[in-house]
């Protein structure tokens, strides 16, 4: 019981690298990551995200997976750095960017950091990011 309520009291920091229909997730805190594949297509040749919906159950899946105990709830209190990743970006306009907050908002963020370059960050650069 102290374990899952040690696991509900603490923070949860997300770092999301996502692709077109793939995502890498890493949890800072616990130092645990994955890579998945969507089986459900939610991109297109031009949008990350073009199919909404399709991303949202496919990211809160992931995020399930990689920190949930089976049949405990969903929380939603995450602290989410979302980075668009496609070799076609230069930069997020306004428009993506607030698509991608209220996706990552959607998705279980209560904060949500957009990171715009591609490059992959280490931790000590992501909490430089963040503040």
């Amino acid at each position: 019981m102290n374990e899952i309520y040690q696991w509900l009291t603490s923070k949860h920091t997300l770092y999301i690298r996502l692709f077109k229909d793939r995502v890498e997730i890493k949890h800072l805190e616990g130092g645990k990551s994955l890579v998945r594949l969507s089986h459900q297509p939610y991109s297109n040749n031009r949008l990350i995200i073009a199919d909404y919906e399709a991303a949202e159950v496919f990211l809160i899946g992931v995020i399930k997976e990689l920190l949930y105990p089976p049949n405990l709830f969903f929380d939603k209190g995450l602290r989410i750095i979302l980075q668009p990743v496609d070799s076609e970006i230069t930069e997020i306009s306004s428009s993506e960017s607030r698509i991608y907050r209220d996706f990552a908002q959607q998705i279980g963020a209560r904060e949500v950091y957009l990171c715009s370059h591609q490059e992959i960050m280490t931790d000590d650069e992501i909490l430089k990011f963040i503040g």
